[in-house]
């Protein structure tokens, strides 16, 4: 009988040894790993919100696009002062004016241009009207003229217009 006891309490000793040296420290390891999964989770599932609605954005972007053309158009990327000078060669040339002088200057995101021209007040005029309906924006600081010395010869206009761009 003592020799059952004994080995009932061995094993009740060695249960106990075993039980605080090999499964309560990976207890402690499991809620920890549960921990970090959570954590994770939480993280995906702010990644995947996040993703969500980037994605919804850029379906309202696409929604947009030619509205947003018609911005680019209006407001270019970088000055584009050769296209805006074959711009306004044509435009001259549309309203029967003959562009006689340009000189232009670069500054935060305006291109500045003095201009003259010859022509007719109506031809003035219809370059004018070419000008206000351009798809790029343009405002128009200041203009003058002079009018001819002879009756036949042309009347002369010098304008200040500026030209914006996106840098």
């Amino acid at each position: 009988m003592l020799r059952k006891s004994i080995i009932i309490i061995v094993t009740l000793v060695v249960a106990f040894i075993f039980v605080f040296l090999f499964i309560l420290p990976q207890k402690e390891a499991l809620g920890s790993l549960k921990k970090t999964i959570q954590e994770k989770d939480q993280e995906l599932k702010a990644l995947k919100d996040y993703f969500k609605e980037l994605n919804d954005i850029s379906k309202n972007l696409e929604d947009y696009q030619s509205q947003l053309a018609k911005i680019k158009l209006a407001v270019p990327d970088g000055p584009q002062v050769l296209v805006f000078y074959n711009f306004l060669q044509k435009a001259a040339s549309r309203a029967g004016l003959v562009l006689q002088n340009i000189s232009y200057g670069l500054s935060e995101n305006t291109i500045s241009l003095d201009l003259r021209v010859a022509g007719t007040m109506d031809g003035f005029k219809s370059f004018l009207s070419i000008l206000e309906k351009s798809a790029r924006m343009i405002s128009i600081e200041s203009f003058s003229f002079s009018g001819p010395e002879k009756e036949k010869d042309s009347v002369n206009f010098n304008l200040k217009i500026k030209a914006y761009f996106i840098e």
